[in-house]
């Protein structure tokens, strides 16, 4: 909501408080930030981010590291042979939450008649995806 501004619009200045307010108000949020660049540092900043949330439900969490690499690489100078660097992570299986099963294979369900409905989470899988380390010319 900072970002915005109060016409409804796009503000780069705003965007700045935003991240701050972030930094300032998560318990340890800038000593996580000043750790390092790897994958566990990039996803515990990202659980700072997002509330301190079991790895399942952080957003974007595959553009987030995929940025951190690509950073990583052109800020220490990393030397490659590869255009690409692989990333393994556990993450959830979907964008969209499932229906949790039970023993039978049957949908949970919660709520009261006639409101029933499945019980739904996400389910954490391992993911590897390749990460661009090319570097970019303007």
């Amino acid at each position: 909501m900072i970002a915005k501004d109060n016409s409804g619009g796009h503000n780069y200045d705003n965007c700045v408080d935003s991240a701050c307010f972030y930094v300032v108000k998560r318990n340890g949020m800038l000593s996580h930030l000043d750790a390092g660049v790897t994958q566990d540092d990039a996803i515990r900043a990202s659980k700072d981010v997002n509330g301190y949330v079991v790895i399942e439900n952080l957003n974007g969490l595959e553009v987030r590291l995929q940025s951190v690499v690509y950073l990583r690489n052109i800020l220490t100078d990393e030397i490659s042979i590869n255009d690409t660097v692989a990333i393994t992570f556990d993450w959830r299986r979907n964008s969209q939450k499932e229906p949790v099963l039970d023993v039978q294979g049957a949908p949970v369900m919660e709520g009261h008649t006639p409101h029933q409905h499945p019980k739904k989470k996400f389910y954490k899988t391992t993911h590897t995806i390749n990460a661009s380390i090319e570097r970019q010319v303007p």
